[in-house]
């Protein structure tokens, strides 16, 4: 009887074990469900960032290119600017050289003016001339 008893006890222990196993297998496979989804999740947040990391790659590589243009843009205003202060230059020089030519028309003005008159001058007296050798 008390082998039987045992046997029990110890079947009974055994069917414990077994609820006890059935429990921490479900639990596990919870847990496995859970981890399963986390790395599903990490999964798509992976692809998500690739994706991220793309568009940036691509958003840097158009602002390298905007800044390449920004940096030919400054060597073209520094070459135009240098050409604008040869130009500048060359306008003061010509804005010289008409201002002492407007000198000279003025001269000129003044010497025909002087030269007319004298020649009005002349020919009156030619005329005058003329009248007294008719005279005599």
């Amino acid at each position: 009887v008390s082998e039987l008893g045992r046997v029990k006890a110890e079947k009974d222990s055994l069917r414990s074990s077994l609820t006890l196993l059935e429990t921490k297998v479900s639990e596990g496979s919870v847990q496995i469900q859970t981890l399963d989804a986390e790395l599903q999740k990490m999964t798509t947040d992976r692809d998500s960032l690739r994706g991220s990391i793309s568009r940036l790659e691509s958003l840097l590589d158009e602002a390298n290119a905007q800044l390449r243009s920004a940096e030919q843009t400054a060597l073209d205003l520094t070459a135009a600017k240098a050409e604008n202060e040869t130009l500048r230059s060359a306008i003061n020089g010509l804005e010289g050289k008409v201002s002492g030519g407007s000198s000279t028309i003025q001269e000129l003005t003044k010497e025909l003016t002087l030269t007319k008159t004298s020649r009005d001058t002349l020919q009156l007296t030619i005329t005058q001339l003329k009248g007294q050798l008719d005279e005599s």
